[in-house]
């Protein structure tokens, strides 16, 4: 009995070996059909040959397997890349958080040396202020001393101006009565002379009547002239003299001569006494000139010192506005350090259960990862020694000629199933 073989490549071995029903058919149909005592030999063929389509069925369930094995590595690797990326991502926003974390701690720390160098401000402004309203209160002290000085030194002044013009006032009012009394005493001795004038010469019209009167009439108007001069002389020396040279005329030597020498001592005394008033007067002029000056140089620094005054209450005002403008701004600082710090408290509160969240699930899958990875390792290395395994069976087919003829047959077969299907 020859059998022809005919060897062709594995691979159309594999593809002539897919049909595992019409092979049990084929087999049993040359199982009925012949019966010949090659039969003994036949057996193990067959066995291998069934042992051959087992493995081919086992070899292309692997590869349905390494197929799906491969659709599901490839499914993985995608994941993983976008696992990757999506850490990667989430490490990328840490770095950031973390940037901005220290920024926010940065910022915190310059906010809180910027609340000390503020509060050290506000602190001495205090500090300043109360300088400020003692030295206030010093000036306020000073002016109203310099006030109190002022108003008695003027009321002093006031005093003595009013006690110096009534001095004047008194002088003057002596000169005027003097003058006074000297022009009543004149008058007094006209009107006395007039009246004895009158009487002599009633006398004389009395001695007329007796017949001696014409030889007697001029004495008597000569008496009579030499009695006005005299009144008239009287009167001038009472006019110069005042009130001391009030003395009645008389007809004697005598008196005459003392009053022509008592004249120029009285008229020295007189005239010491004008020199005297002149430079009284003279001395209350100057001396209200100096108060006059004494109170407009008091008065310019009273206004000097009131303008001091207003300068520093301005001062102290602007410092009280500019005190209340930094406390305002103080306080809203505060107010935004306390929202910041609010913001970054929640903001540390938040990462960290986020990063620990990505590090769960980012060691999660690569524990998925890694088993994956373990069971693709397996089921590669079954994959090895599963074709390791075909390859010995396709050497010990290729040792023997009827399986190799067989195996083409229900490839022929095959494809012709395959065609009319």
């Amino acid at each position: 009995m020859v059998l022809q073989v005919e060897v062709g490549p594995p691979r159309e071995r594999e593809r002539d070996c897919t049909s595992r029903p019409a092979r049990k058919a084929m087999a049993a149909n040359t199982s009925d059909a012949r019966v010949d005592p090659m039969r003994p030999r036949l057996s193990p063929l067959e066995t291998a040959l069934q042992a051959l389509s087992s493995s081919d069925e086992h070899k292309r369930q692997q590869r349905i397997e390494r197929m799906s094995v491969d659709a599901r590595h490839k499914a993985l690797c995608s994941q993983l890349e976008q696992t990757q990326e999506a850490l990667a991502a989430a490490q990328a926003s840490k770095s950031s958080l973390c940037e901005e974390l220290g920024a926010l701690r940065q910022a915190r720390e310059d906010q809180g040396k910027q609340l000390t160098r503020y509060k050290t401000d506000l602190q001495a402004a205090h500090e300043l202020r109360a300088v400020m309203i003692t030295k206030m209160e010093d000036l306020e002290t000073s002016a109203w001393t310099a006030k109190q000085q002022y108003i008695r030194s003027l009321a002093s002044r006031i005093k003595t101006s009013a006690l110096v013009l009534q001095q004047l006032n008194v002088t003057s009012g002596t000169l005027f009565s003097a003058s006074g009394a000297g022009k009543g005493t004149k008058e007094e001795q006209v009107q006395s002379a007039k009246r004895k004038r009158v009487e002599q010469e009633r006398d004389d019209d009395a001695g007329g009547d007796d017949g001696d009167g014409q030889g007697r009439r001029p004495k008597l108007t000569g008496s009579a002239t030499k009695h006005e001069l005299w009144a008239k002389h009287d009167g001038k020396v009472s006019e110069v003299q005042g009130p001391e040279t009030t003395t009645t005329p008389t007809r004697h030597d005598g008196g005459k001569v003392e009053r022509l020498a008592a004249l120029p001592t009285k008229g020295r005394s007189v005239l010491h006494n004008c020199d005297e008033q002149c430079q009284t007067h003279a001395e209350s002029a100057t001396a209200v000139v100096e108060l006059r000056t004494q109170v407009t140089e008091l008065k310019s620094e009273y206004s000097v010192l009131d303008g001091k005054y207003s300068a520093l209450v301005r001062k102290h005002d602007e410092v009280l506005a500019e005190r209340s403008t930094a406390a305002q701004d103080i306080k809203a600082k505060e107010s935004t350090i306390e929202e910041l710090t609010r913001t970054l408290e929640q903001l540390s509160r938040s990462k960290p259960q986020d990063v620990t969240n990505d590090a769960v699930s980012t060691s999660d899958k690569c524990k998925d990862k890694e088993a994956q990875d373990g069971r693709l390792k397996m089921l590669e290395e079954s994959l090895a020694q599963m074709n390791a395994y075909a390859d010995q069976l396709e050497m010990v087919i290729a040792q023997c000629a009827s399986c190799t003829i067989k195996l083409q047959n229900e490839s022929t077969q095959d494809s012709v199933a395959n065609r009319a299907d």
